[in-house]
Parts: structure tokens; sequence; C-alpha cells
């Protein structure tokens, strides 16, 4: 992204709109067995909240990283979080459909494939703040940390 001139801000931002569009389908078609939300869908909340965890991230991650001597501007931070969320989408679109032919001993299956899409953005998240801002492992965890104690102090206040 950064050394290549590679990715694009507005297909980084399609892709958080195609997390939103996930959440949403994942709430309307998940099957019975499978949707334990009680509530009835608002639109509207579901995109709030994935947004308020997006803004929330990039803040934090461009705060903490600026400080730290971070090279990633938030123009990066916000292109890593878009692509990162990709994998949510992309394995959480198919369980969704797949809990309208599975059966209730099939579960594993659903939450396996869940962890894996989740475990993966983790991954990229992690190896993107490292390549962004040439952070070694060691530190990027330790900036990881930070990034969340932030990400904690913000919603606080």
């Amino acid at each position: 992204m950064k050394r290549e001139g590679r990715g694009s801000f507005w297909v980084a931002i399609g892709c958080v709109a195609l997390l939103i569009f996930n959440r949403i389908f994942a709430r309307q078609a998940t099957s019975f067995l499978f949707n334990y939300e009680t509530s009835p869908l608002n639109i509207l909340a579901e995109a709030r909240n994935i947004l308020v965890v997006a803004v929330l991230f990039c803040l934090a991650c461009w705060a903490v990283t600026a400080l730290l001597d971070g090279e990633s501007t938030m123009k990066n931070v916000v292109m890593l979080f878009g692509y990162a969320t990709l994998p949510i989408s992309l394995t959480g679109i198919p369980v969704t459909i797949f809990t309208n032919i599975a059966t209730y001993n099939e579960s594993v299956f659903i939450g396996f494939f869940q962890f894996l899409g989740m475990a993966w953005c983790v991954f990229i998240l992690f190896m993107g703040l490292m390549s962004l801002n040439q952070y070694s492992a060691l530190k990027a965890l330790g900036v990881a940390f930070v990034i969340l104690v932030t990400a904690g102090i913000i919603v606080f206040v």
C-alpha cells in the first residue's frame, strides 16, 4: 500500500460498506436456529455501530502511531482498516447462507468460519500495523495494546 502506491481509499470504504451490508444481511437472513438476536433490526443502528468502531480504531491507531514514531498517515490507517474487514465479509456472507441449510449439529462449522474471518482480520490488522509503521513484531504487539487502551480512553471520555 505504502511503498508501491497500491490500494485505493474508496475501495477500502467500499469494504467497510460491505461489512455493514454483511451485518444487516446476517441479521435478516440467518436461520432461526442460529439467530440469537431478539431485538428488531434497525439498519441505521447497525451501520452506526460499525462506523463507530471504524472511526474509533482509526483515530486511536493514528494517534498512537504518530506519537510512537510510526510512519503511517490517517489515509493509510483507514485503508488498512477497510481492507482488513474484507475477510469478515468474505466468510460471513457464505456462513449466513449456510445457516439456512445446516442443522444444529453443524453449528461448529459456522462458529469455525466466523472465527476464521475474525482471526484473518486481526492478522491483517497486525501485519499492516507492522508494515505501515516499520515496527518489529514485539513493538507492534505493544503498540496494538496501547491502541486498545487508547480506544478505551476515548470511549470513556
